[in-house]
């Protein structure tokens, strides 16, 4: 693997460059804290300290779950440097989901603060929860401790979870290397990052959010502001009051900034330089952010087994309608068939990505090292030297990327990937339902919305708002359905098979009606934030 060319050797050194020529800047700010270089530096060496005091050894797994905050990014980097591997847990899932991941991840230590705590000490494991506002924990960062070699950047050192085909959670397994060389890339190539204050109101526990957001900051010598809420007002107010020059966020937020009344976007957002995340971004948003703003956005594509972005628009690589940006310096992308054989320009099929070939960034991308404890996942999506995505797309004669589809139906409900199949499950868990298709519905503020057909049991009296109850005592908000149709029977093939394709098309034209007035389709509204972990 090639070593980065202009970066530190892996991320447990990202904060050297700040702490040498800067170490009075602003690095690190929330709500409550606002810490320089220096103190920055000093927090993440308590921590350290912290974990190997309490006898953590190289390899070993720290949950994290906590709000955003200068915390996450803290307990993160220190992980880093002490050779621990960090394992993001979204504080907003349901608890039945957060006790699944610490079961799959097995952590020999959980941190989490407030009522996060009492989900993760019911959770079963033999792992130890800590609360960073515990004083024992500044007691153990007080004793004397050794530090550590410096850790192999190649070793595995965080676990991120995504939905698979399955709809179970896999946990994507990354090193430092590559948890460095986006930001890197970006950073080289003059498209952001260079001294910039950059916002971050995408959760923290998402290891892309980590990435998009503080380790580019602290690789530019910038400032990485964490922001908890994101509604629109009090976005755009922090936007403004702290200056922030880079924001990473989603459809649906760019939505709500450009609809509240009590948001001035052209006075408040005129430095932004904003990024959307998501193929899925409609058209008709960008221009009403340009019409409202006064400049356009950019978007691009990434999954989390790159880590992060594989494709991105620049001021190099102007806007085309329906496309994602070219590929970034460090991959080359192909569309391939199902055989594995590349297609043609504008022909349709699997994306696949791998190294770039040649120039700068050569030989330095390789992709995720693993799924967790899931070795037949992992050689399926790893062939030869090229990273299958699952994701339908095409090139252009430019190089230009189209998303067509997800291979997985994932639906991306405004940044969030929420899994059809883990969402059926809990629905058939219902003891009225006999079966039921879940499909993403398009939808002007989050991209795609949540929509659920069920067909109840012969007899049945469904209502909307039981199953939608029923679901959200397993799932989290954003996964529950917005949209709930009841018919008596689902479109099925001739081999009994609910055809998919066919139950989205009638919901999208509005052919799909339900069964009785008890049981109408009945929009749940935004049950939750717009952009929640779903990766």
């Amino acid at each position: 693997m090639a070593p980065l060319p202009m970066a530190p050797a892996s991320v447990a050194a990202i904060l050297d460059f700040g702490v040498s020529t800067r170490p009075r800047q602003e690095a690190l700010v929330d709500a409550r804290h606002r810490l320089d270089y220096e103190a920055l530096d000093e927090l993440v060496a308590s921590i350290g300290a912290g974990f190997t005091n309490r006898g953590l050894e190289t390899g070993q797994r720290v949950a994290v779950s906590l709000p955003n905050s200068i915390h996450v990014v803290a307990a993160y980097l220190a992980c880093m440097r002490t050779g621990l591997v960090f394992v993001g847990v979204h504080p907003g899932l349901a608890p039945a989901e957060k006790q699944h991941l610490l079961q799959q991840a097995q952590p020999d230590l959980v941190i989490g603060t407030g009522p996060i705590m009492e989900t993760l000490r019911s959770s079963k494991g033999d792992h130890v929860v800590l609360d960073l506002s515990d004083p024992t924990v500044a007691e153990l960062a007080n004793k004397p401790v050794t530090r550590s070699s410096t850790p192999d950047p190649h070793a595995a050192a965080a676990i991120a979870f995504t939905s698979g085909t399955t709809g179970e959670p896999k946990g994507v397994v990354h090193d430092q290397h590559h948890m460095l060389l986006p930001a890197s890339v970006v950073l080289h190539h003059r498209l952001g990052g260079q001294g910039e204050r950059i916002g971050v109101h995408l959760p923290l526990t998402t290891l892309n959010v980590l990435i998009v957001a503080p380790m580019l900051a602290f690789l530019g010598g910038g400032t990485c502001v964490c922001i908890e809420r994101h509604e629109a007002v009090e976005l755009a107010d922090t936007i403004e009051r702290e200056r922030i020059e880079h924001l990473s966020t989603s459809p649906a937020v760019v939505h709500d900034l450009l609809e509240n009344c009590d948001v001035d976007p052209r006075r408040q957002l005129q430095h932004l330089r904003l990024g959307v995340g998501g193929a899925s971004c409609p058209e008709q948003l960008r221009h009403d952010y340009a019409a409202e703003v006064g400049r356009t956005f950019t978007t691009g594509y990434g999954l989390t087994e790159a880590p992060s972005s594989v494709t991105q628009e620049s001021d190099q690589v102007p806007h085309r309608p329906g496309a994602s940006g070219i590929a970034m310096a460090h991959v080359d992308i192909e569309i391939v068939d199902e055989s594995g054989r590349v297609v043609e320009s504008g022909v349709t099929g699997e994306i696949t990505v791998a190294a770039a070939g040649s120039g700068r960034w050569a030989n330095c991308f390789r992709g995720l090292l693993s799924y967790h404890e899931q070795p037949d996942e992992t050689a399926r999506v790893l062939t030869g030297s090229r990273l299958r995505t699952g994701d339908l797309g095409s090139l252009d004669d430019d190089g230009y990327l189209y998303v067509a589809d997800r291979r997985t139906d994932m639906i991306n409900r405004g940044g969030s990937k929420v899994s059809p199949v883990e969402v059926e499950r809990v629905l058939l868990q219902h003891p009225e339902v006999a079966d039921c298709i879940v499909v993403g519905r398009p939808s002007t503020r989050l991209g795609e919305s949540v929509a659920a057909v069920v067909q109840g049991r012969v007899g049945s009296d469904l209502a909307i708002e039981d199953l939608r109850a029923h679901c959200a005592v397993s799932l989290a908000r954003y996964k529950v359905p917005a949209d709930l149709v009841v018919v008596s029977e689902l479109p099925r093939n001739s081999m009994g098979k609910v055809i998919r394709s066919v139950v989205r098309e009638r919901l999208v034209e509005g052919l799909l009606e339900t069964d009785s007035e008890n049981a109408s389709r009945a929009g749940a509204g935004d049950m939750a934030p717009a952009t929640v972990e779903g990766e």
